[in-house]
């Protein structure tokens, strides 16, 4: 369950979007 909740608030952080929008981005390195 843990686990879980963890990838759930990550993934609606900027990190998520920024990589998928441009994996060259330095945030995704």
């Amino acid at each position: 369950m843990s686990a879980q909740a963890r990838p759930a608030p990550r993934s609606t952080q900027p990190k998520a979007p920024a990589a998928a929008k441009s994996p060259s981005t330095p945030g995704a390195s």
